[in-house]
């Protein structure tokens, strides 16, 4: 049977980068079945820019909806998401840019029926467009099936570089994404149900602007450091309220509880203790690039 595939893009305010993003979803070598784009009450052009580019690329299959509920980013994906119809679904933010060959690479993954989602490597690029060399997101490069410890240890694999099966939307509960966060909550059901495939090759461009970084920009490396565990373990700690099984739950408390080990070290600049823990990090699946940037971040 031929795949249904949906694309579903939130915007807001999104007026300076959205005409390239929608450019490169339209240039697909396999071109989505449908692309659902849900407003979140923009106060710019945004809905302007995505109309008039509708009309005149004549894209029958493109849809603009109003987010007319609970404004938030996750409940705008949510809007979106109860609209697609395919039985595969790609998540889509504003201001990245996709690879000509993502939906193409990304759908032939699926051909093996066990795997529940997929995710493929991502590059930064800065406001202009330009790569930010030496700054990636995921640092591993090959193709590997990402297990229950690699969640929990990376616990920032993002949604634009995600396609997840109908199944896997259908298994996961509304209240679940708005407690953590929609790509992470699909990720954890997709895991449940089957299997989480990552694709070494980098099939989208992670554009960072002021808009989506100007919260930390201020920040010492230190803070950014506090800031960014403290996020993870509040996804860690929210999401054992929807786990369905002992296993799952005593493997989040133990990243829990070394999350808040973490935070104290840095928080009171005890490098010696991160240096003496290092087997722990090992055994928990966390990459040298954790080690060092938990130490970078006191030293």
């Amino acid at each position: 049977m031929k795949n249904i595939i949906s694309v579903v893009l939130a915007t807001f305010n999104g007026e300076k980068y959205i005409l390239e993003q929608l450019k490169s979803i339209s240039r697909q070598k396999r071109i989505p079945d449908e692309v659902i784009i849900s407003d979140d009450q923009s106060g710019d052009r945004t809905k302007k820019i995505v109309l008039e580019f509708i009309k005149e690329n004549k894209l029958r299959n493109w849809k603009l909806i109003e987010n007319n509920g609970k404004k938030g980013v996750t409940h705008n994906f949510l809007n979106a998401l109860k609209c697609a119809r395919g039985n595969i679904i790609f998540l889509c933010d504003q201001d990245d840019i996709w690879e000509i060959d993502k939906v193409e690479t990304m759908e032939n993954v699926f051909a093996d029926t066990g795997i529940s989602c997929v995710i493929s490597k991502i590059k930064y690029i800065d406001a202009l467009g330009t790569d930010i060399f030496g700054h990636t997101a995921y640092t591993c490069g090959s193709d590997h099936f990402i297990d229950q410890n690699e969640l929990c240890s990376v616990c920032s694999y993002l949604g634009m570089s995600t396609a997840i099966r109908k199944e896997v939307l259908e298994s996961t509960e509304d209240a679940f994404m708005v407690s953590t966060s929609h790509d992470w909550a699909l990720m954890i059901r997709a895991n449940d149900i089957g299997k989480i495939k990552y694709i070494g090759k980098t099939l989208q461009s992670y554009r960072q602007h002021s808009n989506n970084t100007s919260v930390i920009k201020n920040l010492t490396r230190r803070e950014k450091r506090l800031k960014f565990i403290a996020r993870q373990k509040y996804i860690i700690d929210n999401t054992m309220k929807f786990l369905k099984n002992s296993g799952d739950i005593s493997t989040f408390a133990a990243y829990s509880s070394f999350l808040n080990d973490r935070y104290r070290w840095i928080h009171n600049k005890k490098a010696c203790s991160i240096i003496i823990n290092t087997k722990k990090y090992v055994d928990l699946k966390y990459s040298l690039r954790n080690i060092v940037a938990d130490l970078s971040a006191i030293l």
